[in-house]
């Protein structure tokens, strides 16, 4: 008589859910990965590299099952923003009822139940928001394991549904990258890197600019250069790193250094002490002052709508005077100072930044340009933790959140800001939770009206800020209430006589489209929207009909 055979039932229990923010891209960062695990990237690019010389591309919404690892290496992507995700630590058991009674021991984990390979996600936000709540239940309840067992098997249900959306990974360009970062002290050819790759030298370039924007040298030079940067900030010379990261000559690599970071190696080694002055409509200035440097002069050479061209050069002609007269020894510009870079660049050294509506991204860059890096990281805890707090008050008297519209009010026209692809917009209604009333527009910036065609407004909050002499998206200061032109811009809209009703309290408020690209403006946004939502600055009905060119 055979034995009776006794089943025996393959699970996994979770065992921690961490959530990893990356920020720095000058150097490799170790993660430990003690069993098995499942890393959900969210944010940023990079590869991951581990113990036995495999690599992986990330980038959002892909997920890597991993085996135990004592140790990975993380390579985040230069420029692509902070390397963020969540780390799924589980274990294996072996559930069975041999005697009557049930048993349970730990054994390997069965990888076959698991997706197989990298997986691209085709709902990022969905996972992620699954992966963020089983990280504050483990965190802030642990006695509810059994609820976060649930929900861990949701996410793998979800996982393998997620399967028809996978693609290949091209393991190839992470073999070579991976590569790059190990050897980049050495001389690489492409030959070399189209072998490790499994391509010839011609698709190899093709496909690697294609996954990188750049050719596969050009990338190269780019981890040279960020570990040249972290040398320079360590105390090397020039020389020394020149030599340690790989390049064959300091005027070539101070020829290259120039060419990625926007200044020579010798203005970077003394970049903390420098004087520098600001040249944009994004909040350059207050992105300095967050990280205490008072700028030696700040312009903000964009054209309002009400401006003709010559007013406009006249303003432009006196602010690069103003600059040349602060002798600074470095300009931060921006794209829209472009016409101009010339005649700054007469005056020192200017750095034009790349254009970018993530406003976090932009002051990492200028922290680094003025060796703050640490104050940077500083203020955006500071700022997480305040959209928090901000956040939870907003929400806390109301069943749910409240509705909100921010107008820009012109001397002939209504800007009605949206809900996408601005900092501002980001803020009130991604981070803040608020919700966007009638008339807000959906995933654009804003939409703008004649005074005659304003919508009606159904919001708890409707904001107005009053803005007929303001540069585009700029630091510049409001016009004060009572002025010449604040009176003058109030005037000409007395002459509409089209009712437009806006039910909800109208307040008046500030510039925090231009505030809103420095934690500086973000911080102010959120003290002057808790601070008026509790009544204190509610402008009236009546005038806030007059404002927006309506009785």
């Amino acid at each position: 008589m055979e034995p009776r055979v006794v089943p025996s039932y393959p699970l996994f229990l979770l065992t921690s859910v961490r959530k990893l923010v990356y920020r720095r891209h000058d150097r490799p960062i170790r993660l430990r990965i003690p069993g098995d695990a499942l890393v959900l990237v969210a944010t940023g690019e990079g590869i991951l590299r581990l113990e036995d010389g495999e690599a992986a591309s990330l980038k959002p919404g892909r997920v890597l099952p991993l085996g135990p690892q004592a140790e990975a290496e993380l390579l985040p992507e230069p420029g692509s923003g902070p390397l963020g995700g969540y780390v799924l630590s589980f274990a294996g058991l072996s559930v069975g009822r041999p005697r009557g009674s049930w048993t349970c021991s730990p054994v390997e984990a069965d990888r076959s139940r698991l997706p197989a390979g990298v997986l691209n996600l085709r709902s990022l936000e969905s996972a992620s928001a699954r992966a963020e709540e089983l990280r504050l239940l483990l965190r802030r309840h642990p006695e509810r394991l059994h609820e976060a067992q649930v929900g861990f098997y949701a996410l793998l249900q979800h996982l393998k549904e997620e399967l028809s959306g996978r693609e290949k990974d091209d393991d190839g360009i992470g073999r070579t990258i991976a590569y790059m970062h190990g050897h980049f002290r050495q001389k690489v050819k492409l030959g070399a890197l189209s072998e490790i790759a499994g391509l010839t030298p011609t698709s190899y370039s093709r496909s690697f600019k294609k996954a990188k924007g750049m050719p596969p040298m050009e990338y190269l030079n780019r981890i040279r250069i960020q570990r040249a940067k972290q040398l320079l900030g360590e105390g090397s010379s020039i020389k020394e790193a020149s030599e340690s990261a790989g390049f064959g000559n300091e005027y070539y690599f101070s020829r290259m250094f120039k060419r990625e970071v926007g200044i020579p190696p010798t203005v970077y080694v003394k970049r903390r002490e420098l004087r520098v002055a600001a040249a944009s409509c994004f909040g350059y200035a207050d992105c300095l002052r967050s990280l205490g440097v008072e700028p030696a002069a700040s312009m903000n050479g964009g054209r309002h709508v009400d401006q003709d061209e010559e007013e406009h050069r006249q303003s432009v002609e006196s602010e690069l005077e103003k600059m040349a007269a602060a002798r600074p020894d470095l300009i931060l510009c921006d794209s829209r100072h472009r016409p101009f870079r010339e005649r700054l660049k007469r005056i020192a050294p200017t750095v034009e930044l790349e254009f970018t509506v993530d406003w976090r991204r932009t002051h990492r860059t200028i922290a680094e340009l003025v060796s703050r890096e640490k104050e940077a990281s500083i203020n955006f805890r500071q700022i997480d933790r305040m959209i928090e707090r901000t956040r939870r008050a907003l929400q806390a008297s109301d069943a749910r959140p409240p509705s909100f519209a921010f107008l820009r009010l012109f001397r002939r026209t209504v800007r009605v800001q949206g809900t996408g692809l601005h900092p501002m917009n980001s803020l009130l209604y991604a981070e803040l939770g608020l919700v966007p009333g009638s008339s807000v527009p959906l995933n654009v910036p804003y939409r703008e009206y004649d005074l005659r065609q304003v919508p009606y407004f159904d919001a708890d909050y409707l904001y107005c800020y009053d803005d007929p002499h303001s540069g585009a998206d700029g630091d510049r200061e409001a016009a004060r209430p009572g002025s010449a032109a604040a009176v003058a811009g109030r005037d000409d809209r007395r002459e509409t006589r089209r009712d437009v009703r806006a039910d909800g309290r109208i307040v008046e408020a500030s510039n925090w489209i231009g505030m809103s690209w420095s934690p500086l403006g973000q911080r102010k946004i959120m003290e002057e929207l808790l601070r008026s939502s509790s009544g204190s600055r509610d402008i009236g009905m009546e005038d806030a009909a007059i404002r927006i060119g309506t009785r």
